[in-house]
């Protein structure tokens, strides 16, 4: 009865004593295996034809090939039997310390997955920032997403942003939480963006609505749970109103 007590208030004294602020970082040991699970869905209205939906559940295997002071550099195996381009891809990412994303890079030499790729570096770099400094539950930060540096990619240098090509990202730390049995920092992000552009037909705009939820992991700055939504309406030129929206969820299956 008496180790049962003693037990009792080493858990309840370890549970107190848990950190209430933490500095967020990217620092896993190389080696670091994870494998997450992924599904996304897309759906998408564009002006002439039917309204398309496509969902794409795919099996991702991170590992880290290369870590210290200035970056962190992450091989992901991805793994699809409803998206055949992305099945066997190889994707090399490097990250600062701060999650900020510095290169994403693939080994592929098939010419469709090469322009993907060019198209989606610069929208890669969406991803929420951690702070320079340790946080605590209910704190705050701003980021800046450089949006027309991604919608001019995705125009292939046809499309020149004009307005609004600079936003803020709010991302705010809502608690902490266990995914896995390990410690987790829980993130909430949220962004709009209104933004004008010129291209081949004249002048069209643009509004964004990005929000979501990550899970990170305390001792490794991993990402180990993430569910995002983003939300686009964009006038085209000559051609109408394009409507699209994807949705994002990611959970890890496993960590070692």
């Amino acid at each position: 009865m008496l180790i049962g007590s003693i037990l009792l208030l080493f858990a309840q004294t370890h549970a107190q004593v848990q950190p209430a602020t933490v500095l967020l970082r990217v620092q896993p040991k190389v080696g670091t295996t994870c494998v997450y699970d992924q599904t996304m869905t897309m759906n998408m209205v564009v002006p002439g034809a039917p309204a398309n939906k496509t969902t794409n559940q795919t099996v991702m295997t991170l590992k880290v090939i290369k870590s210290n002071a200035k970056e962190v550099v992450e091989e992901i195996r991805t793994k699809s039997d409803s998206n055949k381009i992305m099945n066997g891809v190889v994707t090399t990412l490097t990250l600062s310390p701060s999650a900020e994303i510095l290169n994403f890079k693939t080994d592929s030499k098939d010419p469709m997955i090469v322009q993907l790729y060019d198209a989606l570096k610069s929208s890669m770099k969406l991803n929420p920032a951690y702070p320079t400094h340790p946080v605590k539950v209910g704190d705050s930060w701003k980021v800046t997403l450089d949006l027309a540096e991604m919608f001019e990619a995705m125009g292939k240098g046809q499309i020149t942003v004009t307005q609004g090509g600079k936003v803020s990202m709010n991302i705010k730390l809502t608690g902490f939480g266990t995914v896995k049995s390990r410690r987790v920092a829980e993130l909430k992000f949220t962004s709009k963006a209104n933004l004008k552009f010129k291209g081949p037909g004249g002048s069209g705009s643009a509004s964004m609505d990005i929000s979501g939820l990550q899970s990170v992991d305390t001792l490794t700055g991993l990402l180990l749970r993430a569910k995002t939504t983003a939300k686009m309406i964009m006038a085209i030129p000559g051609s109408g109103q394009l409507n699209m929206s994807t949705g994002t969820t990611q959970l890890i299956r496993s960590f070692r």
